[in-house]
């Protein structure tokens, strides 16, 4: 049975971060260190927009929908290239050299003079809206290898992979995110597997038990994030549980230390409430990544949770209340208990060990650990 009594018809958006470098010649460079400080700005600003624009012809010439540079409004049928500041370079100097990062730990060398001369432009691609099947997951595939391929991509530990899931046949229900909250917040630990160590303590994608333990702190019901380690899931069950509106459950789930409103959580339900945006939750601890595998494995991932989520006969309240996230599972196990086998397979061999405290506890969350108890095996 079906908690919207009609089967979800889910749609999918992907979004794509990620560097994209150039050298520019000796001419430019030289003619670069003449120009004031805003002069050498807009310059930039000119190189960085030739080449979101390149991006965008490169992608029109293979037949993918495009929208036009900062169009205005956005066509949510087409892919859109734009930036995020919030990706930059990382790079460091050794032995006479100057190193650059790129993700799973490659490094790439330059001279100290060509060095200078590169030019890293910060670039996010959008897909269009798009229903959640396999000639959108081809689709995908071939933007993401074009990126690779065609464009000098570089992609490091600042760039995530956000996927946004809608369903187009009406809006999600409170017990569908309640359900889908409940699975991302008490196997926490599992879903950390997923990922690398950068993407736990990344402030763009914050834990939702975070924000679970300030709500139950300003509700007067101190409790501790570390329950990841050792502690009680089904606590933080009976909290989401009890909320009675979608409103009062965004507010809290996706609030910051300061009280303050953010999408910058694992999973962001922002949108659920808010006028003129899709309605979709988005998934945002992904590692960026322009591995076309590991992008449609994660967006199978998530897109399939989200349709489980809004099922009743779903297994996520039966596992939580048995205490399973207790026990000794990882997430390939977590995903045979959901009779999600196929998921599993994808996943066999790309699981993350991560030490049993990857992240500090806030100041509002109180010691409530059992002083007896000994600590999970994260592995």
């Amino acid at each position: 049975m079906n908690i919207n009594n009609t089967p979800p018809a889910l749609t999918i958006g992907v979004e794509l971060e990620f560097l994209s470098v150039i050298m520019v010649d000796r001419g430019a460079f030289d003619y670069m260190q003449t120009l004031s400080p805003g002069a050498l700005k807009d310059y930039r600003d000119k190189w960085h927009r030739a080449v979101r624009e390149l991006i965008i012809e490169g992608l029109k010439r293979a037949g993918i929908p495009m929208n036009t540079y900062n169009q205005q409004p956005m066509d949510t049928s087409k892919w859109d290239v734009n930036y995020d500041e919030t990706v930059t370079p990382k790079s460091w100097e050794e032995n006479g050299s100057i190193y650059f990062a790129k993700a799973g730990g490659i490094e790439v060398q330059y001279s100290p003079e060509e060095a200078r001369r590169l030019l890293f432009t910060d670039v996010e691609v959008r897909s269009a809206k798009m229903p959640f099947n396999a000639q959108s997951l081809r689709q995908i595939t071939e933007v993401v290898t074009i990126l690779r391929d065609e464009f000098n991509t570089y992609v490091n530990d600042t760039a995530g992979l956000h996927v946004h899931v809608g369903d187009d046949t009406q809006p999600f229900t409170l017990e569908s995110i309640k359900n889908l909250c409940m699975l991302v917040t008490c196997f926490e630990r599992q879903f950390n597997t997923l990922h690398p160590a950068h993407r736990l303590t990344n402030e763009m994608c914050c834990m939702i038990s975070a924000a679970v333990s300030r709500a139950a702190h300003n509700a007067g019901r101190p409790y501790t994030r570390r329950f990841t380690v050792r502690g009680d899931p089904i606590f933080m069950a009976n909290f989401i549980e009890n909320y009675g509106d979608m409103q009062t459950l965004v507010d809290e789930l996706n609030m910051d230390e300061d009280g303050f409103p953010t999408p910058h959580f694992v999973l962001s339900v922002r949108n659920l409430t808010l006028a003129n945006r899709p309605h979709t939750v988005e998934f945002r601890q992904h590692r960026g990544t322009l591995d076309t595998e590991e992008v449609c494995r994660w967006v199978r991932l998530v897109a399939t949770l989200v349709g489980e989520s809004c099922q009743m006969d779903n297994p996520f309240r039966w596992l939580i209340e048995n205490d399973i996230a207790n026990f000794e599972l990882n997430m390939l196990d977590l995903l045979v208990l959901l009779n999600l086998e196929p998921l599993a397979m994808l996943y066999s061999g790309y699981l993350y060990q991560h030490p049993p405290t990857p992240y500090p506890e806030t100041e509002s969350e109180t010691e409530s650990d059992d002083e007896d108890g000994d600590e999970m095996d994260m592995t």
